[in-house]
């Protein structure tokens, strides 16, 4: 980010008045909560007590779709696209999706305008040999890909001057106007709950008469296209709010059933700050049309429930999605503390009533970009992770053996992926571990994960690796020790057989564009920046770029033997 663009910004923004939660309505609603104890969770979609509302959950299989704003996005449309084309996607029961791949997610979950139909919305499946400068220059205005062209600049910077509402809102705004309107699920004058289908929003509003005529998106269900896996979008809460080493922030997800931290974590406010203060977060989840409310008088944990006075506004899919997506409005915040997403949020600890904290809530990333925790706190057995990274994968790095690992330098590759094993990368000769929370794996392990990505980028297929990994305890994030887990990591990089296939003119900008001194229309393709990847925008690429990407992804998928093999349980 441009020192020159944020501290004017902040300084701008530093006299805004405090950020106030909206009133909440004076009717009480039924809300049902799920309580966990420790690591013993209970996931509403994986339960059998509710058969007619809808089919439970009970494959293990999922992916993840990694962060990483329009960069994120394009890669998951072709990711996707490949996914449905190749039948792979019908066998897959989760998605869990972060920032940008999160936009695109919730979007093909949910759309209900714009694109006829999933082919319309995802774009053409197109052979490397076939792609053309004219043809990477079509980008259908229905498409998603096209919203990654559209301008984000004006709409969030504009909006915070010129809007009346809220200005911890106007990230929201802008990732609505621009990410989720041509597809209907955006109108800031008439937002809409979200649920899973007819049937559980009926059964809310039977519990809830007040919420009758309130609108709700559904998840897409239509004849002939591919039934969807169960959705997840990660957050997070960042308390104290101005903490700017962040100590205390706590995953948060939202999903078409309900919204929460599964694990109890007590945060204590770290010692710079005074006066001393702690507090419960987690511990259990319930319904997302409930997010925003205050805390309840008391738990009825036999039935389920909760009651709880009625939110003053909706929480809608443009907020889950927003708020896992704000790390520009996080980046801000140093500054200011306004711009990030706020809203009231409340723990489940056994039985005992929780406080109403009115949180800020951050990018998914802020905790872990790819979504690889929340599968893993629902045991899955076969996982697939789409790095869709801006970090090229450094050749030259040698990771070490199981014996003795060799940490990366800053920039040899994404820096999300060594944490989970717990290696910490080194920054001009310091180490720097931005996640020191996410060890679940055996530092033994990660040698082999980039090894093996190493090999598959060397031979020019696919970059993936598949691995089997068994699980460390981890008491920050709620996963025990000893989950056995099959994970093939595909890692966003160039990819020589694809590229080979090319008309010789777009293979030789690919080669300019990755050069010393990088020109032409395909900066350091495919590994865009996800910031400022065009001069003069903030997160917005061309048509070019965009199309291209996706015709990348689209390929790793329809080529990798090891992405059909982990999501069909196969060798």
């Amino acid at each position: 980010m441009r020192i020159h663009v944020v501290i004017p910004l902040g300084f701008l923004l530093a006299g805004c008045a405090s950020i106030e939660p909206p009133e909440p309505k004076d009717n009480l609603i039924h809300v049902k909560v799920w309580p966990n104890q420790g690591t013993q969770y209970q996931f509403p979609e994986r339960q059998t007590t509710d058969p007619l509302l809808y089919q439970p959950v009970t494959g293990k299989t999922g992916i993840c779709f990694s962060g990483g704003g329009t960069r994120a996005l394009s890669a998951t449309a072709g990711q996707l696209r490949g996914l449905i084309a190749s039948g792979l996607l019908k066998d897959v029961d989760y998605i869990s999706c972060v920032s940008g791949g999160s936009w695109a997610c919730t979007a093909f979950t949910y759309y209900r305008a714009g694109a006829a139909n999933d082919a319309q919305f995802l774009g053409p499946a197109i052979e490397p040999e076939k792609i053309t400068m004219e043809n990477l220059n079509e980008l259908d205005v229905h498409a998603l890909g096209y919203t990654a062209t559209a301008d984000f600049k004006q709409p969030f910077i504009g909006d915070i001057f010129n809007s009346k509402a809220a200005v911890d809102t106007a990230w929201i705004r802008a990732v609505g106007q621009t990410f989720f309107e041509s597809f209907g699920l955006y109108d800031p004058d008439n937002p809409s709950y979200f649920s899973l289908n007819k049937k559980t929003v009926n059964d809310i509003k039977t519990r809830n008469p007040s919420l009758a005529a309130a609108p709700f998106h559904i998840v897409r269900n239509k004849s002939g296209e591919v039934k969807r896996p169960y959705l997840v979008i990660n957050s997070c809460v960042i308390w104290p709010v101005d903490d700017k080493k962040e100590e205390n922030t706590v995953s948060f997800e939202y999903t078409p059933l309900y919204v929460g931290s599964a694990y109890n974590l007590t945060l204590t406010r770290p010692r710079a700050f005074k006066p001393a203060l702690s507090r419960e977060v987690g511990g259990g989840l319930y319904e997302s049309f409930a997010m925003g409310s205050t805390a309840p008088a008391n738990f009825d944990l036999p039935e389920g429930s909760a009651h709880v006075l009625e939110p003053g506004v909706p929480f809608t899919l443009v907020d889950a999605s927003g708020a896992s997506s704000s790390a520009f409005a996080r980046a801000l915040d140093r500054y200011t503390a306004v711009l990030s997403p706020h809203s009231n949020t409340w723990s489940i600890k056994d039985a005992t009533p929780g406080e109403t904290w009115f949180d800020a809530f951050g990018d998914g990333a802020n905790v872990e970009n790819y979504g690889l925790i929340s599968l893993m706190r629902r045991e899955l057995d076969r996982i697939v992770v789409f790095v869709n990274t801006p970090v090229k994968l450094d050749m030259a790095y040698d990771p070490g053996d199981g014996n003795s690992v060799l940490p990366p330098e800053d920039g040899q590759i994404d820096s999300n992926l060594p944490p989970f094993f717990g290696v910490s990368q080194t920054k001009k000769g310091k180490p720097d571990n931005p996640y020191p929370n996410n060890q679940v794996f055996s530092s033994s392990d990660y040698p082999a994960v980039v090894k093996g990505l190493q090999a598959a980028r060397r031979s020019g297929g696919p970059v993936t690796v598949t691995t089997d990994l068994v699980t460390r305890e981890n008491l920050w994030w709620g996963i025990p020790a000893g989950q056995k887990m099959k994970i093939t990591w595909v890692y966003l990089d160039r990819t020589a057989r694809w590229e080979d296939q090319l008309d010789p003119a777009i293979e030789n900008e690919i080669t300019n564009g990755n050069a010393a001194k990088p020109t032409g229309p395909f900066l350091r393709f495919p590994n865009y920046k996800t910031i400022g990847e065009d001069k003069g925008k903030l997160v917005s690429m061309t048509k070019p770029e965009v199309n291209l990407l996706g015709h990348l992804a689209y390929w790793t998928v329809m080529n990798s033997d090891e992405i059909r093999q982990t999501i069909q349980g196969t060798e």
